[in-house]
């Protein structure tokens, strides 16, 4: 879909589906064709990269619903923002926010979030959670965004109206840690590990720092997209209705030496023996010493 109006024209990508990405879209999501992974050995797209390369090429699984939005402004690629939620839990979230320099205070960044908004709330997601920067806050606050955390203001969230809030959609997530089960994680598991879980008041601190594997794999999105089989593995804790409350990540590091790294739901920590136990098999080969990092 392309929306034009003056000199500004934003074109909207939704996936699954079979719509093809203008180079020029990709380029400004840094997912250029034919940039790939893992080709030898291991190298990897950074951040976002591996992501949006998946959606663009329709590699991606379908456990997710995403928009791509791209402005160009005179014809020029000028703005760019994403916003998915998964499919199962219903729950987005939405960032990858730039306008490039020149091409700043002309407003577009609104219309971009106005189409954002609309998707939303013509969809099926309950939330979409964010994080945003005090210059940002409250543009977004214009668009019905609340902050939901006294002690992070930076974390915000859009909700449906029969969605009475956060706090009951946590309890309903994770109020009940009888009858969770192990399984591998998946892709749309980012939106509650990287968000909803760590809107639980519990997270609210520092992340640790001390150790250097936490910046290595600093969230689950991150760890999802560093699998390789025979390499590395991921579980995930999945609460009894349904919801993604902690995972595990291994990766081989040495011949002798894996890490692990992982989150958990507080009150899912009985099963940590479980997951990790989970994870350990499903490398399937000798892992050696393990050097065991929580995230948070």
């Amino acid at each position: 879909m392309t929306i034009s109006s003056d000199n500004l024209q934003i074109t909207c990508l939704h996936y699954p589906g079979n719509t093809i990405a203008p180079d020029w879209v990709r380029k400004l999501f840094g997912a250029p064709a034919a940039c790939g992974w893992a080709r030898s050995g291991k190298i990897f797209l950074q951040g976002w990269e591996r992501y949006y390369q998946e959606l663009f090429e329709q590699t991606a699984d379908d456990s997710c619903c995403d928009f791509i939005y791209a402005a160009q402004w005179d014809e020029n690629a000028a703005a760019r923002m994403w916003f998915g939620y998964s499919r199962s839990g219903k729950i987005g979230n939405f960032g990858n926010v730039l306008t490039l320099p020149e091409f700043r205070r002309r407003g577009i960044m609104k219309k971009l979030l106005e189409q954002c908004t609309a998707d939303f709330f013509a969809g099926d997601a309950l939330i979409l959670l964010c994080e945003a920067s005090a210059a940002a806050a409250p543009a977004y606050e214009q668009f019905g965004f609340k902050r939901v955390s006294a002690q992070n203001p930076a974390r915000m969230a859009l909700m449906k109206p029969e969605l009475s809030s956060l706090e009951d959609l946590l309890h309903h997530a994770y109020g009940t840690p009888r009858n969770a089960v192990i399984r591998p994680g998946r892709r749309s598991d980012r939106f509650e590990l990287d968000k909803l879980l760590l809107s639980e008041p519990r997270f609210d601190t520092p992340r640790n720092c001390r150790n250097m594997l936490v910046n290595f794999i600093p969230d689950y999105m991150t760890a999802f997209q560093r699998i390789k089989p025979g390499d590395s593995a991921l579980s995930v804790i999945e609460s009894a209705t349904g919801y993604a409350a902690g995972y595990a990540y291994l990766e081989r590091l040495l011949p002798d030496t894996s890490a692990l790294v992982y989150t958990v739901h507080p009150d899912f920590a009985g099963c940590c023996d479980e997951l990790f136990a989970h994870v350990i098999k499903s490398l399937g080969n000798e892992v050696g010493n393990i050097v065991y990092c929580r995230n948070y």
